[in-house]
């Protein structure tokens, strides 16, 4: 192998994005994020220019880095603003991360039902962790009526797809039912 060398691997990402290649340029703004050559402003730039080009990763990176206050002040309508652009390009990760700002109310009022639509929508494009908040939605009847089975039925989807915690879900949801 070869040793890991964040300079090196800055420098060709950066000729690559220099050519308007987006994942070249998210890939600089997620190197910026990363320890021992953290700089939050230049995590911000990079990702910024490949959302630009409607590069949906950089703008759900963005919406992470705001939400979370990693390397830059924390601002969680900022966040929500970035997973909204990654959602109109229907990236899976930022939908489901707008469920749980709505489900938990970070920085916006607790709203189960867009927790829910944002869910849903998220994990029938796939997303494995969707899958699971709707599990927990459904098992605990958070925001709607209790469903067990409806519960069991996402935990399965997500256990078909690898999903460990979906797997997990189906064990404890079905040792519930007996």
């Amino acid at each position: 192998g070869v040793e890991q060398n964040y300079d090196t691997a800055i420098e060709w990402y950066e000729k690559a994005a220099k050519l308007n290649n987006t994942q070249a340029m998210y890939h600089v703004g997620w190197t910026y994020t990363q320890e021992g050559v953290a700089n939050g402003q230049k995590a911000i730039e990079w990702y910024e220019m490949a959302a630009e080009l409607n590069y949906s990763d950089a703008m759900a990176s963005l919406g992470d880095l705001y939400r979370f206050g990693n390397l830059v002040e924390q601002d969680f309508s900022k966040a929500i603003e970035w997973y909204e652009k990654a959602a109109a390009l229907n990236n899976s990760y930022a939908i489901n991360e707008l469920g749980y700002v709505y489900q938990i109310g970070e920085g916006v009022e607790v709203d189960y039902e867009k927790a829910f639509e944002y869910y849903e929508k998220a994990a029938e494009l796939g997303n494995r962790a969707a899958m699971n908040n709707l599990t927990f939605m459904y098992f605990h009847g958070e925001g709607l009526e209790a469903n067990p089975e409806k519960a069991l039925e996402w935990a399965k989807k997500s256990a078909e797809l690898g999903d460990e915690r979906g797997k997990q879900n189906v064990e404890y949801i079905e040792s519930q039912l007996k």
